[in-house]
């Protein structure tokens, strides 16, 4: 059973198609990765997914079940967003917790998770760290750990490296792989970046002008 299966989506915005008849599949624990430029709908499909947009045609099956009309928190989908959104006004480990406390986990299990998350991915003395005083790479982290802190069945990320400079990005996103891997979450990954997603992807989706065109080998 696939973690995730888009079938003959579209989104239109208005009279203008942003995603046409879009179809993939990711499997358990598989890490595939959307690429395309600007503007050719990869944010509005994680969107889609993740019950953020509507989807006018089409489904969207979580582990076999149909998801398309579900509420964005009954989907069970952690999202790491181009921006982070990050809040700034909570600690690290405030942070991690934010979606462990809106499903009620008690105070001692959030702890341990944070913990554990925090070790996971190389920040285990940052609990109590301000956010804002992190590194571009650090905070990038932090927000995968609290996409991961409750245990999502799907991960989508939205070029969460788009800020980082280019020197930098591809060691962190080896960083990110690693921990994705480590947890077994299956996600689902865009990028306009080439190198981006060849280092990333076990499969690379093609997407332009709202269409998938071609499915690679990430070699």
């Amino acid at each position: 059973m696939n973690a995730l299966s888009v079938r003959d989506v579209t989104v239109r915005f208005g009279e203008r198609t942003v995603l046409d008849t879009i179809s993939l599949d990711v499997e358990q624990s598989e890490l595939v990765v959307v690429m395309g430029p600007s503007g050719c709908g990869k944010s509005t499909l994680l969107r889609a997914i993740a019950g953020l947009e509507p989807v006018v045609e089409g489904s969207i099956l979580l582990n076999g079940l149909d998801a398309t009309t579900l509420p964005p928190h009954r989907r069970n989908i952690g999202f790491v967003f181009q921006d982070l959104a990050l809040f700034p006004h909570l600690g690290v480990g405030e942070n991690i917790a934010y979606g462990l406390r809106r499903r009620g986990v008690k105070a001692p299990e959030r702890r341990a998770r944070i913990a554990e998350l925090l070790e996971l991915v190389g920040l285990g003395d940052a609990t109590l760290r301000n956010v804002q005083t992190l590194s571009g790479g650090e905070q990038q982290r932090v927000a995968v750990a609290r996409a991961l802190a409750p245990s999502p069945s799907l991960l989508l990320l939205d070029e969460p490296l788009s800020a980082l400079d280019a020197d930098r990005k591809l060691g962190i996103a080896d960083e990110i792989v690693r921990v994705i891997r480590t947890t077994g979450t299956a996600a689902l990954y865009v990028t306009h970046d080439h190198d981006e997603a060849a280092r990333i992807g076990s499969r690379v989706l093609r997407l332009q002008d709202g269409r998938l065109h071609r499915i690679d080998d990430p070699k």
